[in-house]
């Protein structure tokens, strides 16, 4: 039986729709699963199982996370920083998070450009303590592009996600840059790490994500590879 390699418990569906912006959108799991089940009204998703570029903001489902009592790990969808998603809304999902220390969320973007103009500018609120601000890189360029971006973002905690791998990717500089605003010399507090799952999935290689974690273990940051074979180690614990 194949095993579900899951770093988080309960989704925090804020965001639906979305608009391919990476070449790792080319597969995307989150727009097959929207096709799937919601043929119906195709507000989603075209004929093709693609995202149709409509984006709406769930605030009926803003109050989920007052409502689970047990401390859970929550991964918001889609994309938060989505250029659709006003900067009102944004600001009252932080809000939430905010008044809810006993969760941990997870704020994974493909725009890193939007969550640090975003955060920049919410910075004089204070940094919700609770909240994991993380990038979304498939390629080379796009490590190069976004990183950089990551690292100068306001968070308590920032973590990066390679996935879907798609090639050869050197994190290490990252890894080891210090933060001269903060003094904080271990600015990724996390990697995700994983191949393209599904049809249509392109190539992969176990040699690139091992070395991204020999990286991530020689800086003593947690390591999460999506699949056989490599490290499952992250800083919280999730329900199975």
């Amino acid at each position: 039986m194949k095993k579900a390699y899951k770093y988080w418990d309960r989704a925090w569906s804020l965001v639906e729709g979305c608009t391919p912006c990476s070449p790792g959108c080319a597969h995307c799991w989150s727009a097959a699963i929207a096709s799937r089940f919601q043929k119906a009204s195709n507000f989603k998703t075209t004929e093709a199982g693609l995202y149709n570029d409509h984006v709406r903001f769930r605030l009926d489902r803003l109050i989920l996370p007052d409502l689970a009592y047990r401390p859970s790990v929550w991964a918001i969808w889609t994309d938060l920083f989505h250029d659709e998603v006003h900067l009102d809304y944004i600001t009252l999902a932080f809000r939430y998070m905010l008044e809810n220390p006993r969760h941990i969320f997870l704020v994974l973007t493909k725009r890193a450009n939007r969550a640090f103009d975003f955060l920049q500018s919410y910075a004089h609120k204070g940094i919700v303590p609770n909240a994991w601000i993380g990038v979304t890189v498939c390629n080379q360029a796009e490590a190069d592009e976004k990183i950089p971006l990551l690292l100068q973002t306001p968070a308590a905690y920032r973590f990066l996600s390679v996935e879907p791998m798609l090639g050869p990717i050197d994190i290490c500089s990252a890894l080891w840059t210090i933060n001269y605003k903060t003094g904080q010399f271990k600015p990724i507090d996390l990697v995700i790490c994983g191949p393209e799952n599904g049809p249509g999935k392109r190539p992969f290689d176990l040699a690139w994500a091992a070395k991204i974690e020999a990286d991530c273990q020689a800086a003593n940051v947690p390591f999460f590879f999506k699949g056989e074979g490599l490290s499952h180690d992250l800083p919280w614990e999730v329900r199975r």
